[in-house]
């Protein structure tokens, strides 16, 4: 799975106009990716990876996406993908992103013009819009739909079995079958997640701030310190990448005048649409990384981002970054070499 998911990395970034050069490289930095040793172990990572990337290659592309086939292949890879990982539900923001280019592409047109880039696009509303606008967004909430679908009915049905499990067994104790008794009961017996309604489930919400302190600054702690230490090389890496990356892409949007002529790039572009689209999610999810979760796993939660190999790759390509890639590869060694002495001999890692 590992080798299958590098190969759709090299896939996705030939869908994403990449060359093969740059594609080739960005493959070799997902094999020594800091995490590397999760994606060689009997964790999900592989497979979430894979899919997720096999996904995206049918998703981003201006044929895939208006094709019946494109549509429903990347829908149920990001669907089999939450049901691999929790954080495959952020692959909504992702479809949004792509139905909302199909929309504006229905009512602005504009040509890009000059070696300024210089744009005067034309905004149309009218019945064929409105129609497109209606199509694109029924996908939105369709695809959405089954991309959450795993991770929703996952926890209905683990609540329903095990919470009517629990019942059973508290009522064969003749524990008082008074509802706030039960309930009582249940949450002393560290079932709490069992109250309410198993229609709106709360079991991994209450596992992850139990036994994780997964919440809004919940990590924020003293004695998290190291933790925080541990994770700051992968923040950093991100924060450049990302700034590197929107600083090419806007050169001096300062003006309308600029900013509507990469509007206009961006439509007409699939393949730098997309890389800006994966680049927002990154950056979506270091935030996530910093703010909410445990803060240990954010080398292994942001390992499974295209863009943090496909933008280190386009490093590569260009003189003026030679000190920051050294400082990136340095990384990618240390935290590679670390993690496979460390995570089999049972040591806590990334």
């Amino acid at each position: 799975l590992f080798v299958a998911s590098a190969a759709s990395l090299f896939r996705l970034a030939q869908r994403l106009g990449l060359s093969d050069a740059v594609a080739l490289r960005a493959c070799l930095l997902y094999a020594l990716n800091p995490a590397t040793v999760f994606y060689s172990a009997i964790y999900t990572e592989s497979l979430y990876t894979f899919l997720h990337f096999e996904a995206l290659v049918h998703l981003l592309g201006d044929e895939t996406t208006t094709s019946a086939p494109g549509t429903v292949l990347s829908t149920l890879l990001l669907a089999a993908a939450t049901f691999t990982r929790s954080n495959g539900i952020l692959s909504c923001a992702i479809v949004l992103a792509v139905r909302l280019r199909g929309c504006a592409r229905g009512c602005i047109r504009g040509k890009v013009s000059g070696s300024g880039g210089r744009a005067a696009p034309s905004f149309l509303v009218g019945g064929s819009q409105l129609k497109l606008f209606a199509r694109q967004g029924l996908l939105a909430v369709a695809q959405c739909f089954f991309v959450l679908a795993p991770f929703y009915f996952y926890q209905v049905a683990f609540q329903l079995s095990w919470c009517q499990s629990y019942r059973s067994a508290l009522e064969s104790q003749q524990v008082a079958a008074d509802g706030a008794a039960m309930e009582a009961k249940l949450d002393a017996m560290g079932a709490g997640w069992c109250t309410g309604s198993p229609f709106v489930p709360k079991v991994y919400s209450s596992v992850q701030s139990s036994y994780w302190n997964v919440g809004l600054f919940k990590f924020y702690e003293l004695s998290q310190v190291p933790n925080f230490l541990l994770a700051l090389p992968i923040w950093l890496c991100t924060a450049f990448l990302v700034h590197r990356f929107c600083a090419t892409l806007f050169p001096n949007a300062r003006s309308k005048r600029a900013w509507s002529a990469h509007l206009v790039r961006l439509l007409d572009d699939s393949g730098l649409f997309g890389q800006l689209v994966l680049c927002l999610h990154w950056a979506l999810m270091c935030a996530i990384s910093i703010l909410v979760i445990n803060v240990q796993v954010s080398t292994r939660f942001l390992s499974t981002c295209a863009p943090l190999y496909l933008f280190t790759a386009q490093l590569t390509t260009q003189t003026d970054t030679a000190a920051h890639l050294k400082w990136i590869l340095r990384f990618f060694l240390t935290y590679a070499a670390l993690g496979c002495i460390l995570f089999p001999n049972f040591y806590p890692w990334v």
